[in-house]
């Protein structure tokens, strides 16, 4: 009888389970690939081409049915990629209806998925189970995050439970990093969608994190806000895709949950507001005895709120900062004169007034080329490059480069191929 057992385990359950395994592994397989990016397929691939069975199986997954036979045999011999099928079907009609539908049964709007995150002790994160873009991607495939992890170690010497403000807090990189090193941290988040993320994930680990959902802007009141997943930002007036939000300039911080912070260290990253921001918060940062400030500046989110590089950097100046730069573990003293060739930098900006992270200043920074050499550059980049050409637009619109010739010419040109783009950064920079 024992023997009768095992042999049928052999032949008929084992087999079964053997494909049940090989279907199992199949579809994590086109799970992950179908959220990450074209890179992570080609790392798991030796051509990086889509097969006959994976299209079938992502058919099966994500439209609930066969791919008719045409398909098929379309993908199959066409050299194309999950990255392309991902797009055939997220774009298509009977997806869209099939996502509204799910929608519309869950009591947020939302279906959530828990990612194991491996970093450190790891902890689980909830995002939307539909979120596309390449932040919540990074998440789902477990990717690291080098800024956050590069300053999180740099700010080793806080205090174990020292109180950090996250203004832009997204979808929690630098939120839940600190969180988990156990540090309080209070997350200004504008978008519902991100916040409710935040708050999720922040029950679900026991984290300390205080989610306040309202904008940070230089006034107290209303003000607009579009929805762009990671990237959604405050517009000063109302757009077809805007919706009206409650504000709140720091200096009025006793009106929120930041009433009895008593904040160490600020990190902030809001789509250009950074200055606008700033203008408002004299008061509070005094209150709170001047902790250091981590920004970002990126030149086109500066422009679309009225700033230039050189207006983001009085801000701080008027606030009482000066700025570093953070390279090597240590801090570099930054001149706010010299033009930065890239798009997007981030600056460390410290107080006299408070001593914490002055002992890590180590020199000046020396820019990499002189600033003619950087000009040409620009001038000589392809126009047609629009986020580029835009954005170094943008840098150089400081009055002082003007007194380049070259950089009135080049201006004038790129106003002229721009005339009758679309792209609403156009508007700002020429109006």
């Amino acid at each position: 009888m024992i023997k009768f057992l095992k042999k049928c385990r052999n032949v008929i359950i084992s087999p079964i389970c053997q494909k049940l395994d090989e279907q199992k592994v199949q579809n994590e397989r086109i799970l992950r690939l179908l959220v990450n990016d074209e890179q992570s397929w080609n790392n798991v691939s030796e051509n990086g081409f889509i097969s006959e069975n994976e299209v079938k199986c992502a058919y099966k997954m994500l439209l609930k049915r066969e791919p008719e036979q045409e398909a098929i045999v379309a993908w199959q011999f066409s050299n194309r990629t999950i990255t392309d099928l991902r797009e055939e079907i997220w774009k298509s009609e009977e997806f869209q209806i099939m996502i509204k539908k799910h929608l519309a049964s869950t009591s947020s709007g939302n279906i959530w998925r828990i990612v194991d995150y491996p970093n450190r002790d790891g902890f689980k994160w909830v995002l939307r189970d539909l979120a596309w873009d390449p932040i919540s991607q990074r998440i789902f495939s477990c990717q690291p995050f080098e800024e956050a992890d590069m300053l999180i170690k740099f700010l080793s010497d806080l205090e174990p439970e020292a109180e950090i403000l996250d203004i832009g807090a997204n979808l929690g990189v630098f939120t839940f990093h600190l969180a988990q090193k156990g540090h309080k941290v209070y997350s200004i988040e504008a978008s519902a969608n991100n916040a409710e993320c935040l708050r999720m994930t922040s029950r679900l680990n026991d984290f300390d994190v205080t989610v306040c959902e309202w904008g940070a802007f230089e006034r107290t009141g209303s003000i607009y806000f579009v929805q762009r997943g990671p990237w959604g930002e405050i517009h000063l007036n109302k757009t077809e895709d805007s919706e009206e939000i409650k504000c709140f300039a720091l200096d009025d911080y006793e009106q929120t949950d930041l009433r009895n912070a008593k904040i160490k260290f600020i990190k902030m990253d809001i789509e250009g507001s950074e200055a606008t921001v700033i203008r408002g918060a004299k008061k509070f940062l005094a209150d709170m005895k001047y902790p250091p400030i981590f920004s970002e500046r990126n030149n086109l989110s500066l422009l679309s709120h009225g700033d230039t590089r050189e207006s983001y950097f009085a801000a701080f100046l008027a606030a009482g900062y000066k700025p570093y730069v953070l390279e090597d573990n240590v801090l570099l003293r930054f001149n706010p004169d010299i033009l930065s060739e890239k798009l997007s930098c981030d600056y460390i900006f410290l107080n006299d007034n408070n001593p914490f992270l002055h002992d890590r200043v180590a020199g000046d920074y020396k820019p990499k080329r002189m600033e003619k050499e950087i000009i040409d550059a620009i001038i000589a980049h392809d126009i047609g490059d629009i986020e580029y050409v835009l954005g170094q637009t943008a840098n150089l619109k400081d009055s002082k480069y003007f007194e380049y010739p070259e950089v009135r010419a080049w201006n004038d040109k790129v106003k002229e191929y721009y005339k009758d783009s679309d792209d609403y950064h156009v508007k700002y920079l020429y109006k």
